[in-house]
This record gives structure tokens, sequence and C-alpha cells, in this order.
């Protein structure tokens, strides 16, 4: 089951199709579905729904959660109902996001309603040279801050950094490596690359602007992956003020457990 709705810009699909399959069917019509779940574009979107996995490009089109505008659920006693796709006037909870990564122990969806977007005119890559991991987040704070949604950001310190760049055949040297992809009109990316690099002046940023079809293939192999999200928490935990040395508090070994059991 496969309905495109192109003025409205919504697809009804079955959820048991995969999410590479979904994003074909569209591509052909000109269209995108903004959605590259971490657990791989092989996945059912039954899974995607049901887990509520994560978005690769949710900085630029939002979650699972976001994308989902309704359908028909049934429960796990057989009652059927249906998610309406369109905004609601009255006050009370949003079904929609309580079925929505419930693992089916609250309903499964058995037909889905999902945002669809414009295949972007352009896409661009960039690569942000910084001192230290606090100042390519500062970055990625300036960019969001400015409404400048990327596709993609991934921070990298030194070794990882040093590799993607000796793999780009580039000479400099950085202790971080903010590496983020542009996508829209191509007006906007335009402007946005421009936006970036003048929010970044001051500090002296050097930018890279991959252009290469070799260049712009290595950077979507290596850095579009899944990320385990322990490894990503553990990372970046001192980044939020917390101390990796200190003890675990009771919750923080609850959700390392949970990162564990469920690699997003």
């Amino acid at each position: 089951m496969f309905h495109l709705h192109k003025i409205s810009l919504i697809a009804v699909v079955d959820p048991e199709m995969r999410v590479i399959d979904y994003e074909q069917k569209l591509n052909a019509e000109g269209l995108t579905s903004g959605y590259r779940p971490v657990t791989g574009m092989q996945t059912p979107l039954s899974a995607c729904l049901a887990e509520r996995t994560a978005n690769l490009f949710f900085l630029k089109y939002g979650g699972i959660e976001e994308l989902c505008v309704g359908g028909a659920v049934v429960t796990p006693q057989g009652v059927a109902f249906p998610i309406k796709d369109y905004p609601r006037a009255a006050t009370g909870c949003d079904l929609r996001r309580v079925v929505i990564g419930s693992r089916g122990l609250l309903g499964q969806f058995r037909e889905g309603s999902l945002k669809v977007f414009p295949l972007p005119e352009a896409l661009v890559w960039g690569l942000a040279l910084f001192e230290g991991p606090e100042a390519a987040l500062e970055g990625v704070r300036r960019m969001v801050g400015s409404f400048i949604r990327p596709l993609f950001v991934r921070i990298m310190e030194e070794k990882e950094g040093s590799g993607l760049l000796r793999s780009l055949n580039l000479s400099e040297e950085a202790k971080v490596v903010l590496a983020f992809k542009l996508g829209g009109l191509k007006g906007m990316v335009e402007a946005e690359r421009e936006a970036v690099m003048k929010l970044n002046e001051a500090d002296n940023v050097l930018f890279h602007w991959p252009v290469r079809p070799a260049e712009v293939e290595v950077l979507d192999q290596t850095l579009i992956v899944r990320e385990p999200c322990l490894d990503f928490w553990t990372k970046y935990a001192p980044l939020a003020g917390r101390n990796p040395a200190s003890p675990a508090t009771d919750g923080e070994e609850a959700l390392k457990k949970y990162l564990r059991e469920n690699p997003c």
C-alpha cells in the first residue's frame, strides 16, 4: 500500500514497507522522506514507529514522532482506531505520540501517514576546524540559534578528525573537526554557507567545502553511519557538565543499561 498526496505532501503507507523501498518510491516522484534511521535503511517502518528510532537527519526534518502525522492503529486486544492526520482543536492526550515508541504494548500501526518533502536542489558538505570540542559545540549552537538547520552534524576529535582530513588529502591540522551537511533550495544553501562562515569569522575558524564527487562519497559513507548511543553519551558527557570519573547514580546506570540494549 502506497498512496501519495502531492498537494498536502503526505504519504499513506504500509508500515511493513522497508525505509529504503519507501524512499525509492518517493525519489521517483521528486520527493524524499527526510528519514534516515540509525538502524539502517533496510529497517521496516513498523519497527521504526514501534521503537521511535532516531533519525540521522533530525535537525532538518525532525524525528519519526514528528514525521508521522497519523494513521490506523490496532491495540493488543485487537481494537482498531484511527489517528487523524490533521491538527486537533480539542484538548487531550496526543495518541500519536503515545503509540509511537510504545514497542507495540499500546498499539501498532497498520497504516501510517507520513510527511514528505521535495528533494533538495543542492547538498553541500562543510568542514570547520576548531581548537577544542567546546568551541565546536559552540559552532553548532550558533548554526541552530541562527535557524540554520543542517541535515547532519558530527564532531570529531583529534585522531578521528585527522584521519578524515588525510582521507580528503587535506594537510591542515586541528584538534577538532566539525563536519556538517546542508541541503535544500540552491539559493538557500548558498546563503546558509555564507552565514555559517560569517558566524565564525571572529574566531578565525578554517573552513573547507568539499565539492569533488570522490570527496562527497567519502564523507557520505564514513560519517552518516550509526554510532552507539552509549559511546556518544560517554564521549560528550563532559560537555554537559558531568564528570565521567564520578560514580554513576542509579538513574545513570539504568540509562546505560537501556542504551546497551537499544543501540542507536
